[in-house]
């Protein structure tokens, strides 16, 4: 690992941390991860990710590169338009920044920076997520929630476990089942739901309500 100190003195923008914040969700990625990814990282033909080490914060102007947490969270991360859109939009926003920092602008390569190119100061993360979900009206809620929100969502919409487990980048499948322990119950009654289909000849159960409310379960 190597540890390096950076200086920065532009406040993080509400924009940054949206992007990366719904980055978060939608790729369940560690803010570790995230924090550390690179442009070389990112795949845009393939559309993957490849997720190679991570970020944590010393002190405030201090960060410690290194590998990622485990052998299992090295890994590939497929993405969809909606997350390549958001990258291209970011790129063009740092490259503004990076004419205006001029000199001072870091170069590490990061795809989510601060104003100078530094990584994203995790304190200001949080605040500023804090801030944007009571604007929202939502009770309080981590930045990392945003990796469970995912999981969770993923494995009660039926996704089979063993891809939730790779995209999370968990050592293995009973780890992620004993963390989502909770989404159980629902996965075990929609395979039941999809078996009893499979013999009266139509869906049934939350099967049926999935098709009636447009392909998508409705947790709350």
């Amino acid at each position: 690992m190597t540890s390096k100190r950076y200086g920065c003195s532009e406040p993080l923008t509400v924009t940054s941390t949206s992007t990366s914040s719904r980055w978060h969700l939608l790729t369940g990625m560690r803010p570790s991860e995230y924090r550390a990814l690179r442009w070389q990282d990112v795949d845009f033909e393939r559309r993957v990710i490849h997720i190679r080490r991570g970020v944590w914060q010393k002190r405030r102007h201090e960060f410690l590169f290194g590998p990622a947490k485990s052998d299992g969270s090295e890994r590939p991360v497929v993405v969809t338009e909606l997350e390549l859109t958001a990258l291209q939009a970011q790129r063009e926003r740092q490259e503004a920044q990076r004419r205006q920092a001029g000199t001072a602008w870091a170069g590490l390569g990061l795809v989510f920076t601060e104003a100078d190119g530094t990584p994203l100061d995790e304190g200001r993360i949080r605040r500023t997520f804090i801030r944007l979900v009571r604007e929202l009206g939502i009770s309080h809620h981590r930045v990392y929630d945003l990796r469970h929100t995912m999981a969770t969502l993923m494995l009660a919409n039926g996704e089979n476990p063993k891809v939730v487990q790779e995209r999370l980048g968990h050592a293995s499948v009973s780890l992620t089942l004993d963390t989502y322990s909770s989404v159980l119950p629902t996965i075990h009654a929609q395979a039941a739901d999809r078996l009893a289909s499979r013999f009266v000849g139509r869906r049934v159960g939350t099967a049926e309500k999935q098709e009636r409310d447009g392909g998508s379960l409705n947790l709350y």
